[in-house]
């Protein structure tokens, strides 16, 4: 069984270009402005890009990133259906 993309990325070096990637994808997208994994995504880069590169997410961070990621994912998939 693979691991969750949280577990398994978690230093900011490792998770900072898959997170500026989702978020510069999903600004490409026309979104309605109650998206809301815009705001969280934005948080979330905020948050890795002010560590230090040797600074791992914690297991608590790693699986509120998992959780806003499927959030932000499912809150997509709905939009687009």
């Amino acid at each position: 069984m693979p691991q969750p993309f949280a577990q398994t990325l978690s230093t900011p070096p490792q998770v900072l270009p898959h997170l500026t990637n989702v978020l510069d994808s999903l600004r490409k997208v026309s979104l309605p402005p109650t998206f809301q994994g815009l705001d969280k995504l934005k948080a979330w880069v905020t948050t890795v890009k002010d560590r230090p590169a040797h600074c791992e997410l914690s297991i608590e961070e790693c699986r509120q990133l998992q959780f806003d990621l499927d959030l932000c994912f499912k809150e997509f998939e709905d939009q687009i259906n």
